[in-house]
């Protein structure tokens, strides 16, 4: 429930024009077309290019977006259910806390180190500050825990429901994040292969009905993938990701996301290079901070875990496997988005992490209570050194998007046509993410790229019962705290 009240009141408190991450403007457009019934936005036949949303590309008037649809259809859900898709952030926030606590006790944790697991979880600096943006990592995480606690639930007592249940949860989990559930279902499916073979041969359950369960349960959402890609794509093996640009992808060589991007060659040594800072980060970001990492590899070295091969593995292969995926590498050194936001590629490492952690605390609750009770002084303070100053940063990077979306509030009067500057690409929503249209192109307040007069002109007499306004922002754009944009909103005169 705290780590709920927290998702819902600290978006609202600190990020209330959203985050510097401008992915969160694509799932909040995502969701609006999921609650009105559609797979994806409206785009306008006629002149597509004056609507553009960032990180979509254009295809049977309609704007594909990069993203699937799983997480934006949580966020929908919240907003046709409460009337807002805050509420969604609480619900994700909740479960993930309960279902690291869920597969805690399924690896072999107490009661009590399960708790504890769940309150360094819900307290890493990393979780924090996901929990009240509207990125999908949470999501994500959700479906990846459900699959392994119900997997690990499945071999435990051959219940070939479970098995089924557990392929339904990875088979959502490729659907909302197709890399990530490789890589989990990679470490998962090697964690269960070793404790199988672990056991007495009498007392292994029959592993080809389970993993036929399994299968069966991925059935639908691996089937609904397929048709989504189908849709939007024109093939049923090509994902949205990859429609905008196929380069944006794991591996080595030439990448980029959009095609007006420039290529940025990713090679082996900057591969060990973000392997190593988001490794730091991650002992940075998680819940009780480096002390946290220590109670970690102390219960796995002592074997205190029965389960501790899931966690050994999670950490060895995701790591591994996001050092091949450039984006990781990009948030680390070439965008500061690892540096105030987290390593949020890395959440499944600090789940795991804090599941170890917390076996390790009560374990030194136990032996040492005076030891124990200093391990959560420092722990504390760790975590507060970290989160405390970057919700804050967060808090004043969000100052310029206010005084933009005030400013824009204060002088446009609905129904409204609206010129915004192509900062960052000929697109909307990068980086103001909280101008947005609707998914239909109908709001009161309608936001066209400023492509120059010739071509703002034809989008003006497109709608004659709009004001026509443009927003200028001369000195361009800084997410860095204390930068203060020169804001200008101007009403344009009719066309002739």
């Amino acid at each position: 429930m705290a780590a709920a009240l927290w998702a819902v009141a600290g978006s609202r408190a600190v990020l209330p024009e959203l985050s510097a991450n401008s992915d969160e403007g694509i799932y909040l457009l995502q969701s609006d077309a999921l609650a009105h019934g559609r797979l994806a936005p409206v785009a306008d036949p006629r002149d597509p290019a004056a609507y553009q949303p960032w990180f979509s590309a254009t295809r049977d008037d309609r704007y594909v977006l990069k993203y699937s649809p799983v997480h934006a259809s949580v966020l929908a859900a919240a907003a046709v259910a409460s009337g807002s898709p805050r509420t969604g952030l609480g619900a994700i926030a909740a479960a993930q806390v309960l279902l690291v606590m869920v597969l805690a006790r399924e690896l072999g944790a107490s009661r009590r180190a399960a708790l504890a697991g769940g309150v360094l979880f819900a307290t890493a600096p990393l979780v924090l500050q996901l929990d009240i943006t509207y990125l999908s990592y949470g999501t994500s995480l959700v479906l990846l825990l459900g699959a392994a606690a119900a997997s690990w639930r499945a071999h435990r007592t051959a219940s070939r429901g479970m098995a089924g249940l557990a392929g339904l949860c990875w088979g959502l989990a490729l659907f909302a994040r197709p890399y990530d559930a490789a890589l989990f279902g990679l470490a998962l499916g090697a964690a269960l292969l070793v404790r199988h073979r672990g056991l007495p041969r009498l007392d292994r359950p029959p592993l080809g009905w389970l993993a036929g369960a399994a299968v069966l349960g991925a059935v639908a959402p691996v089937l609904g993938l397929l048709a989504f890609d189908n849709t939007m794509t024109g093939e049923a093996w090509r994902l949205p990701f990859h429609l905008l640009e196929p380069r944006d992808a794991p591996g080595l060589g030439l990448r980029r996301s959009l095609p007006s991007d420039a290529f940025l060659n990713y090679t082996l040594g900057d591969a060990a290079a973000s392997l190593g800072r988001n490794l730091l980060l991650v002992a940075v970001w998680t819940g009780g901070g480096v002390l946290g990492c220590c109670l970690a590899v102390t219960t796995i070295a002592r074997r205190r875990l029965d389960g501790a091969g899931l966690v050994v593995a999670v950490l060895v292969v995701w790591p591994v496997g996001y050092a091949f995926f450039w984006g990781s590498y990009v948030a680390a050194y070439l965008w500061d988005g690892a540096l105030f936001l987290g390593p949020f590629y890395y959440l499944p490492m600090v789940a795991m992490l804090a599941i170890a952690g917390g076996v390790g605390l009560v374990d030194l609750w136990r032996r040492i209570p005076a030891a124990g009770v200093a391990a959560v002084v420092a722990a504390a303070a760790l975590v507060a050194a970290v989160a405390v100053p970057r919700l804050a940063e967060q808090h004043d990077r969000s100052a310029p998007r206010q005084a933009v979306a005030h400013a824009v509030a204060a002088r446009v009067e609905a129904p409204a046509l609206v010129f915004v500057p192509p900062l960052y690409g000929p697109y909307l929503q990068n980086p103001l993410s909280f101008l947005r249209n609707n998914a239909t192109l109908d709001g009161r307040v309608l936001y066209a790229v400023d492509r120059g007069p010739e071509a703002n002109a034809r989008v003006q007499a497109a709608h004659p019962d709009r004001t026509a306004y443009r927003l200028d922002l001369p000195l361009g754009w800084d997410d860095q705290p204390g930068f203060d944009p020169q804001i200008s909103v101007e009403a344009l005169p009719a066309p002739r």
